[in-house]
């Protein structure tokens, strides 16, 4: 059983978009696995800059969808990702600079709830703009 489940709640419609979703609920599996395996400093390591590098491209593809359609929640929705990209930063320094002093039970279920969270609650603000069944800034009418 998955730690973080897919499931259709979460689709957003949008393909790249729901396959980004997919993959970052698989990456935050993996650190689970990892983790409650009692894999090595290196596997649990691997996992979170795995995790970190991917929400990064992510994000960008994300932001650009919302730019090009005129979503008026765009600067809103960006600053959302800036400080889950600080903070999974610095939970990676963390374990970078020892691994000992991160509890593990609290980093997944943070990531759990975040992701979960601002998929249901803020990327489906975005969708109606994304899908043209409403207009974004700058958009005719």
């Amino acid at each position: 059983m998955s730690f973080v489940a897919w499931s259709d709640d979460y689709k957003v419609g949008i393909a790249a978009i729901d396959n980004d979703h997919k993959t970052l609920f698989g990456l935050v599996n993996r650190l689970h696995d990892r983790i409650k395996a009692g894999d090595g400093e290196d596997a649990v390591g691997d996992a979170l800059d795995g995790l970190v590098d991917y929400i990064e491209t992510h994000f960008a593809r994300e932001e650009r969808y919302m730019e090009e359609c005129g979503y008026p929640g765009l600067v809103a929705h960006i600053r959302k990702h800036r400080d889950l990209a600080r903070t999974v930063h610095s939970l990676k320094t963390l374990f970078e600079d020892d691994p000992r002093e991160i509890e593990n039970d609290a980093i997944l279920r943070f990531l759990r709830n975040w992701l979960t969270n601002h998929i249901l609650n803020n990327d489906m603000d975005y969708v109606p703009y994304i899908t043209g069944k409403k207009k974004g800034r700058f958009m005719a009418e």
